[in-house]
């Protein structure tokens, strides 16, 4: 280790031909040295419980039950159920429990929001999903014939996996019941729902736990005071007010969450004798409850919370970002306030494969979710989420015209009055699902309704657009304007990168992964000043050219894969936070030595022929992966460096 200079690093110099020193010793040694300095810094990439208040007892009650079942001699896994009303805190109890028992099982699993995934996603994308998070990724074998392939891919592993929100029989034949006949008898299923007759159904289930929200007052209090206050107490004057507001909100845990963050901050002891007042008149409809918490958003604010309550559910932080700071002109502002008032949560997921960081995903509350697309069905009539309202809302000309976003599938079949529509004026979000049988791929691709559609209609404000697995080859001019924001054409048949994209200019996300018949790499794209997110893995055929990125001033995610062609880097944008890079026959990386003030996060996969990582002038490098890098012979990293995965 080197500490002569300001900024510490260490180096480690390997001679491949002395037969004393080989590569497992190597791994050792860099392993070694990481685990001394980052020793008692583990983290865990498990969701953080905020406010964990009332869950300790009913969390070890539960545990303790789990445990003691599990010392049981099984010949197959163990079911436990977690019943009661929304917002009783389900999802909280059964994520902490996950927290703290998934580390007694060969693989876990949390599986959030199954009602609305199902919905969202499909059968077969859930249970690639749980798949996924248990084995990291899949195999070619299993995808190609997933109905056959998937049980046997996981059988007789001893898992913990936990179904969130599970609400009908079609839940447990496709998810419970295939896991159930094919993980390890030491295995335990764990599923929350409101709904006590669907965890009947289950096969033999252990136990279920049912819970009512806090019965201890004390809970109630701490939970509300901390959120009203962001202190145990509350001030003298707001006290007997604050016990009121607690009596009204009944014990229940997401009530008690989201009037303290509505609150907080107001001092006046009129504006809680109102707000308090708003309770007691609908204290028996939960929507009305939250809908309290609306009061003081400004106009832009509640437009972002209605766009997150029909279409961001389940999309990454980034995306979310970049899709309101374009329709609003502000992002993450406008995801802390909601986050604040308790509206939305940011939570950290675990990522698929063995060394990725989790992945920041938008959640939503089911009954604040509901609340909000409530308030577009009724009043609103200006974002369709579903195909019943994109159906109502499309036959009419005066909503059609107003039209902010829209969800549908590609099969979707669209009203004879919207057939003849020529521009959707106001449109900023667009989100089709691609459906289609595989082995009709091909014949099937021009004869969806939608596609037409859209290769006719112009959307000039689109902000987000996002067709995965879509069948065209170009994106229709229509659905690319200047202003879009965020293209997500991942697993989509385009054969190369859209030729207007030289006028893109506002473009920040561009994710073209697994676009196995991509093959030109437009160079206009180094015009693309404000790209911050840029992703080709998987495409196979995409030979790269280091000049087309070099005009990238303000990417932070580059992540390319099998790029044949690249034998340097030479030049990458100082502002890049996050590098991928796999199958490439570079020697080394000029550019790591040069400085990237803000990388933290490095990728290298099946690098045969790098000699040497030199990466001196990342000074913010925490995370470092070198996978499959057999001719490595040198390492170079600041000895602040948080993680290392050294697979050579």
């Amino acid at each position: 280790m080197s500490k002569s200079t300001s900024k510490s690093c260490f180096k480690i110099e390997v001679n491949s031909e002395n037969s004393e020193f080989n590569k497992t010793e190597f791994k050792t040694m860099v392993n070694k040295v990481v685990e001394t300095f980052s020793k008692g810094d583990e983290k865990t990439n498990q969701e953080v419980i905020e406010f964990p208040v009332g869950l300790e007892q009913r969390v070890d009650v539960i545990k303790s039950r789990i445990l003691v079942d599990m010392q049981e001699r099984d010949t197959s896994p163990q079911c436990f159920g977690i019943w009661g009303m929304g917002g009783a805190g389900k999802t909280t109890i059964a994520r902490s429990i996950y927290n703290g028992m998934h580390m007694h099982f060969d693989k876990s699993h949390f599986c959030s929001n199954t009602r609305a995934d199902f919905v969202k996603k499909g059968v077969v994308d859930m249970q690639k999903d749980i798949v996924r998070g248990m084995l990291g990724k899949l195999n070619k074998e299993t995808e190609m014939d997933w109905e056959k392939k998937w049980k046997a891919a996981i059988k007789g592993i001893n898992a913990l996996i936990v179904l969130d929100d599970v609400d009908s029989k079609q839940h447990l034949e496709a998810l419970h019941h295939p896991l159930c006949s094919s993980l390890g008898p030491k295995s335990v299923l764990i599923m929350t729902s409101r709904d006590r007759g669907v965890l009947l159904e289950c096969t033999q289930p252990k136990d279920i736990f049912r819970i009512q929200g806090f019965d201890n007052r004390k809970h109630s209090e701490r939970l509300f005071y901390w959120h009203a206050f962001l202190k145990a107490e509350p001030p003298a004057h707001l006290l007997q007010v604050s016990s009121r507001i607690i009596d009204a909100c009944q014990g229940l845990p997401l009530s008690l969450k989201v009037m303290g963050a509505h609150l907080y901050g107001h001092n006046d002891e009129s504006y809680w004798n109102e707000s308090l007042l708003w309770l007691q008149q609908n204290e028996t409809d939960i929507f009305k409850q939250l809908r309290i918490s609306l009061n003081g958003l400004e106009p832009k604010q509640m437009e972002a919370f209605l766009d997150i309550c029909c279409f961001l559910i389940g999309e990454e932080e980034g995306t979310a970002c970049s899709v309101l700071q374009g329709c609003y002109g502000l992002g993450r502002t406008y995801l802390e306030v909601l986050t604040n008032r308790c509206l939305i949560s940011i939570a950290e997921h675990e990522s698929v494969g063995r060394f990725r960081q989790p992945t920041r995903i938008i959640e939503v509350h089911d009954h604040i979710r509901d609340m909000g697309r409530c308030i577009v069905q009724e009043e609103k009539r200006d974002r369709a989420w579903d195909e019943v309202t994109a159906e109502n809302i499309l036959k009419d000309e005066k909503a059609r015209s107003t039209l902010r976003g829209l969800s549908i599938s590609s099969d979707f079949s669209f009203p004879k009055e919207a057939t003849k529509c020529g521009s959707l004026p106001h449109l900023k979000i667009l989100v089709v699902k691609q459906v289609y049988d595989l082995q009709w791929k091909g014949i099937w691709a021009a004869m969806f309704p939608t596609k037409n559609f859209l290769e006719k209609v112009r959307c000039e404000e689109l902000r987000w657009l996002k067709w995965r697995d879509a069948p065209f080859q170009d994106v229709p001019v229509g659905i690319c304007p200047k202003s879009l924001r965020v293209l997500d054409l991942v697993g989509s048949e385009i054969r190369r990168v859209p030729m207007q994209i030289g006028s893109l200019t506002n473009l920040q996300r561009l994710d073209l992964t697994n676009c196995s018949k991509l093959k030109r790499f437009d160079s206009r794209i180094g015009k693309l000043k404000d790209l911050r997110y840029l992703n080709f893995e998987r495409c196979r055929h995409v030979e790269l050219l280091k000049e087309e990125i070099d005009g990238l001033q303000s990417l932070e995610l580059l992540s390319l894969h099998n790029c044949k062609s690249l034998r340097t880097l030479t030049s990458l944008a100082t502002t890049l936070r996050t590098l991928r890079l796999n199958r490439c026959k570079c020697k080394s990386l000029e550019s790591l030595k040069a400085s990237l003030p803000n990388l933290r996060d490095l990728t290298l996969r099946r690098f045969e022929k790098l000699k040497e990582v030199d990466c001196e002038g990342c000074g913010s490098l925490e995370y470092l992966v070198l996978d499959s890098c057999s001719g490595l012979e040198r390492l170079q990293v600041v000895l602040r460096l948080l993680s290392v995965a050294l697979l050579v």
